[in-house]
C-alpha cells in the first residue's frame, strides 16, 4: 500500500488564514466553548489542547508480561501464530480528554477534528517509528511516514445504531483527515453488550469472536488504529480477526489510553458506543 501524499505536514497558507477568519465569525453567530472545559470562544483552549500531546506507549515483554500500562496487546494467535505487540497513544485518557473526546463522538464537535486527527497522527507515526525492519517495507528516514509502506491501517467499525445516531465513522474520519487511508477489512459478526461497567475478563468475554474479517487477508501486514484503549479488549478481538484471517497485527495507535496504574476509574468506562 502506498501512502498518501496526504501525510505530509502541512504548512500556513493563505487559504488556512481565510478559514481562521471564517471561524471567527462562525464563533459571532454560533458561540464556541472549549470541549475541554467550557472557556468561551475556542474550540479547544491552549492548556487543554496541551493534554492531547502527552505520548506514551505501552507493549509487552518477549514472556507476554505487561510493561508499563493497561493497554498491553499480547499472545494474541491466529493463522500467522502469536504475535505480542506495542502500542502508541498521543496521551493518556484523563477526565479533559474524555471530555474532548465524548464532545467529538457524541457531541456534534466535529470541529474538533482538526486537532484530534493531528493528535492521532502523532500516535501513528510512532507506531511506525517502533516498527522491525521486516514490518516495514520500503523506508524513507526523510519522512515521518514511509512512502511506500506494506502497512494499512485498519480500524475498528461502528455499530448500526452509533452509525445511525453520529452520521460518521469518528475514527475512520481522523485517519482521512491526517491524510492517511483507513483500511474497513473488519466487520461485526454480533452485537456486543455495551463494556461500560465491565471488568478485565468480562470486557474480554463480551467481544469473543464479536469481529471477523470482510475478506482474506492472507499477506496483509496492519496498524490497529482505534480512539481509546482501555482494557484492551477490542484491540485483542481485532488482532485475533485479522489473525484467523490470515492478517497481521504489528502495532496499535490511539489517541488515547487509560491509565491503568490505579483502580479501574468512571473515565475509563467512558468512551461510548463504537
Amino acid at each position: 500500500m502506498a501512502w498518501t501524499d496526504g501525510h505530509r505536514r502541512r504548512r500556513g497558507t493563505a487559504s488556512d488564514v481565510v478559514l481562521a477568519a471564517l471561524r471567527e465569525v462562525w464563533t459571532l453567530v454560533v458561540p464556541v466553548v472549549c470541549a475541554g472545559c467550557g472557556a468561551a470562544g475556542l474550540t479547544l483552549c491552549d492548556v487543554c489542547s496541551g493534554a492531547l500531546d502527552a505520548p506514551t506507549g505501552w507493549g509487552v515483554s518477549g514472556g507476554g508480561a505487561a510493561v508499563g500500562t493497561v493497554g498491553a496487546v499480547s499472545g494474541v494467535s491466529g493463522a500467522r501464530g502469536t504475535r505480542d505487540v506495542r502500542g502508541s497513544a498521543a496521551t493518556i485518557y484523563d477526565p479533559t480528554v474524555a471530555r474532548i473526546v465524548l464532545a467529538y463522538k457524541n457531541g456534534g464537535r466535529t470541529d474538533l477534528a482538526r486537532v484530534l486527527s493531528a493528535a492521532l497522527r502523532s500516535a501513528i507515526v510512532a507506531a511506525v517509528d517502533g516498527l522491525e525492519s521486516d514490518d516495514v517495507r520500503t523506508a524513507d528516514p526523510r519522512q515521518e511516514i514511509p512512502s511506500e509502506c506494506a502497512i494499512e491501517l485498519v480500524t475498528i467499525p461502528t455499530t448500526r445504531a452509533a452509525s445511525v445516531a453520529r452520521g460518521f465513522h469518528p475514527v475512520d474520519t481522523l485517519v482521512r483527515r491526517a491524510g492517511l487511508t483507513p483500511s474497513r477489512v473488519l466487520r461485526w459478526t454480533r452485537r456486543a453488550a455495551d463494556q461500560r461497567g465491565l471488568g478485565r475478563a468480562e470486557r474480554a468475554a463480551n467481544l469473543d469472536g464479536a469481529l471477523a474479517a470482510r475478506a482474506d487477508l492472507a499477506g496483509r501486514t496492519f496498524i490497529l488504529v482505534d480512539d481509546v484503549v482501555t482494557s484492551g479488549a477490542t484491540a485483542r478481538e481485532a488482532m485475533r480477526a485479522v489473525a484467523d484471517a490470515g492478517g497481521v497485527v504489528v502495532a496499535v495507535a490511539a489517541l488515547a489510553r487509560a491509565d491503568s496504574t490505579g483502580p479501574r476509574n468512571r473515565v475509563s468506562d467512558e468512551v461510548g458506543e463504537r
